[in-house]
């Protein structure tokens, strides 16, 4: 519709010396289309309507390009000419009125549990990348519930990570990039002194089942004082660098408990302390209650009948 709106505008008012052709490339969200125009000859004479899937195609890693890689002429659609004889361009778009398409929950939902072997996945150390342009989760937003808004835009970061020679993102606060708040879908722990430190719970961080655990167990089985507070990113160099800071370790469902070997931040690598001994021990502790060799004595464990 946009794309025939400028058609029209630019014949109507005689914008260019010739009518322009309109070419509707489907497929890929944008991706295809977007494409083309950027392969195409630096001669004006070929145009590209752009999308919002473009953005998106972007963010998350799907292509390496953006908006920022054409020359812009107008902004987006309903077209006409000011007094000025400018190109003047409108937003036109509609809210939808039917109930099923407004960001309202939904009246009626179905409950659904889906099981699946979980693949055991290796448990060297990890090497995380300390993201300072990209955020996870800002203040007054959904970081600390479990929905796809905080896992679509992790796509681009962790690809970035991956091509760094990372396992996975550090996630740090939108605020100043500095506090430590999450290493992509895990929660952090560092044993400082003689207490566990993770990152205190807000709305940018997942209250994770496993980090939930592993407190549960330091505190009432091992008697080992936990702190929740923020960390700086700062202050973990200086913790490792003075022998305070003995071991850093990640916390999550689908990885479980993973210790760290390093951040690289920037030029700088953080390098962590090898030996864990207080994460083996809870790994060990909690390795036992899932697999049944050992008391549940918090209920945590409860059994499903087939069916």
């Amino acid at each position: 519709f946009f794309g025939r709106e400028l058609q029209k505008a630019i014949r109507d008012h005689k914008l260019l010396p010739q009518d322009i052709v309109i070419q509707n490339v489907r497929g890929a969200g944008a991706t295809i289309g977007s494409g083309r125009v950027r392969r195409a000859a630096p001669d004006g004479y070929t145009m590209l309507l752009l999308h919002e899937a473009l953005i998106t195609a972007q963010s998350s890693g799907k292509v390496s390009y953006g908006p920022e890689d054409f020359e812009p002429i107008a902004a987006t659609v309903a077209v006409d000419l000011d007094a000025a004889g400018n190109l003047v361009v409108t937003d036109t778009s509609r809210a939808g009125q039917d109930d099923h398409v407004m960001p309202i929950p939904s009246a009626r939902t179905t409950f659904v549990v889906l099981t699946a072997p979980l693949r055991l996945f290796p448990r060297e150390p990890l090497v995380l990348f300390a993201e300072r342009e990209f955020s996870r989760a800002a203040k007054g937003g959904l970081g600390h519930a479990k929905t796809s808004a905080n896992y679509a835009h992790q796509y681009l970061p962790t690809w970035r990570a991956k091509e760094a020679g990372c396992d996975a993102v550090l996630w740090l606060d939108a605020e100043t990039h500095e506090r430590i708040e999450e290493a992509s879908t895990m929660n952090i722990f560092m044993v400082i002194g003689e207490e566990l430190v993770t990152p205190s719970l807000q709305d940018t961080i997942l209250p994770g089942i496993t980090r939930r655990s592993v407190i549960t167990l330091a505190r009432e089985r091992h008697g080992l004082k936990v702190v929740e507070r923020p960390i700086t990113l700062t202050e973990v160099a200086e913790a490792i660098e003075d022998g305070t800071l003995t071991e850093a370790f990640t916390a999550s469902t689908a990885l479980q408990i993973r210790s760290i070997a390093r951040i690289v931040d920037r030029e700088r690598n953080i390098d962590f302390p090898q030996e864990t001994p207080w994460m083996d021990r809870l790994r060990r502790d909690l390795d036992a209650i899932q697999r049944g060799e050992a008391d549940d004595e918090w209920g945590w464990i409860t059994e499903v009948p087939v069916l």
